[in-house]
């Protein structure tokens, strides 16, 4: 398990290496359901997808020595910047939409009402008591009732920013919103990691995640345009040199015979 996984992390062979990953990882929490935890259920989904994404077209091994298995994404109509479009992202994205969606729909749905802002005692409350971080904030905001805006605050966070996220990805325009969705719910999962113990891990891979709905000119600012742009076409690229490179028999000229006898004189 450990190769595959630092092969799909260097981009060695990168769709076989996250199906191994990915079948190792299912194999060895079906024979350990006792400790399976929901984030295991969630994981199994992003690395199936991610085998089927353009994920290896610009930083990997694979796109350095032209050997990527995954036919180019197509680039989109909407825009001019290097952003592309696959049906593997589209699945990637709405997987994202989906665990948030069902989370903040399950925190709604709560028969006692401790995630609304009419509830008694605010399910942050209680989850603010692991750390001085988040014990600082519960004294901070319990005597003002901040806390019950906090709290209902994650209901509308994680059922509604996923879904603006997703429209902005899709329609290719508010680049500033996509961004702004994507900051807010990382600074939620920062909040979560910082007042709750044992979060860092699960905080952390929620974060990353949320990076398939930044926009291509986010990845620009960074400096980052060249090596989009490059990444998406090294694939045709490489395809090409492959082909024309392939040995060709040299064709011999009309009328022209090996024999033996050749360069003897009469």
């Amino acid at each position: 398990p450990a190769a595959a996984a630092c092969c799909m992390l260097v981009g060695v062979r990168t769709r076989l290496a996250t199906l191994v990953t990915w079948y190792l990882y299912v194999s060895m929490t079906m024979r350990n359901c006792g400790v399976a935890y929901i984030a295991d259920r969630y994981a199994h989904f992003f690395l199936f997808i991610t085998a089927w994404s353009p994920c290896a077209l610009v930083w990997s091994v694979d796109a350095r020595r032209g050997a990527c298995e995954e036919s180019p994404p197509a680039r989109s109509p909407a825009s001019s910047t290097g952003a592309v479009r696959s049906a593997a992202t589209l699945f990637l994205r709405l997987q994202v939409v989906w665990i948030y969606c069902d989370a903040g729909w399950g925190k709604a749905l709560d028969p006692e009402g401790a995630w609304s802002l009419s509830a008694t005692v605010p399910a942050l409350e209680t989850m603010l008591l692991h750390t001085r971080v988040g014990l600082a904030l519960r004294s901070t905001l319990l005597p003002m009732g901040g806390l019950r805006v906090l709290t209902a605050s994650v209901v509308w966070a994680e059922c509604g920013l996923p879904v603006v996220a997703l429209v902005c990805a899709a329609v290719c325009r508010w680049d500033c919103a996509q961004v702004a969705c994507v900051a807010l719910m990382v600074s939620m999962h920062l909040g979560i990691a910082l007042c709750m113990n044992n979060a860092v891990l699960l905080s952390t891979v929620a974060s990353i995640a949320w990076a398939v709905f930044l926009p291509a000119s986010f990845w620009e600012r960074l400096g980052l345009e060249r090596a989009a742009r490059n990444g998406a076409s090294s694939l045709g690229q490489a395809h090409h040199r492959s082909s024309s490179s392939a040995p060709r028999a040299a064709p011999k000229a009309r009328g022209e015979v090996a024999s033996p006898s050749a360069g003897k004189s009469m």
